[in-house]
């Protein structure tokens, strides 16, 4: 999904919202930011979600390697498979947490909020 620049607001302000594809959660907020960062905004927002993708890739990949060799260090047949799905979990939360911490900066850095109707 990519964030595209919607409806004007007002004046000053534009509604960002997520383009709908293939995957479609239940609830997606939109959110608001002033007109003059807007294009610029998206672009970086979409350009770093690409990035932040290839680094959960890579986290789940390391951390699945590594709970690999721990798994195997161990006695019993048991840990090996435990410790390859210890991995790829423990990637996946290094991965999310690493995209939320640069998402949050980068809409802290802009002033993006999020879109309450009125």
């Amino acid at each position: 999904m990519k964030l595209e620049i919607g409806q004007n607001i007002d004046n000053t302000r534009v509604r960002l919202n997520f383009r709908k594809g293939d995957y479609r959660p239940n609830y997606m907020p939109s959110y608001e930011i002033n007109a003059t960062k807007a294009d610029e905004f998206v672009s970086k927002y979409n350009e770093q979600s690409s990035k932040l993708k290839k680094v959960t890739l890579l986290s789940v990949i390391i951390s699945t390697i590594f709970g690999g060799i721990i798994g195997s260090s161990l006695k019993g047949k048991f840990w090996l498979p435990t410790g390859i799905i210890t991995g790829i979990f423990a990637g996946l939360g290094i991965g999310a947490a690493i995209s939320s911490n640069k998402k949050n900066k980068l809409m802290d850095e802009y002033g993006v909020k999020q879109f309450q109707a009125k």
